[in-house]
């Protein structure tokens, strides 16, 4: 999902209601992760003049590389990824 932003000037902290198991918030816009092992209700922080493309995926997951694709769990969670 891409975070909305209404004021790209000022940081920002997010809520976010996560599924009832254990997840990770990928941020495909920065390569990494926004937090880990989340359930339930989470916050995260964004700094100014940044945006974020969030993908939930499976805690503890792992992590592959085919190109420039990043995979977790063999599921494509980023299609241009530089690392």
């Amino acid at each position: 999902m891409l975070w909305p932003r209404s004021n790209l000037a000022s940081p920002c902290s997010a809520r976010f209601s996560a599924p009832p198991e254990v997840r990770d918030l990928y941020d495909a816009a920065t390569d990494g992760f926004l937090k880990k092992n989340i359930k339930g209700v989470s916050t995260f922080s964004l700094a100014a003049n940044t945006a974020a493309v969030v993908v939930v995926v499976p805690a503890r997951g792992t992590i592959t590389r085919k190109g420039n694709k990043r995979l977790i769990n063999e599921v494509v969670v980023d299609y241009a990824s530089p690392r």
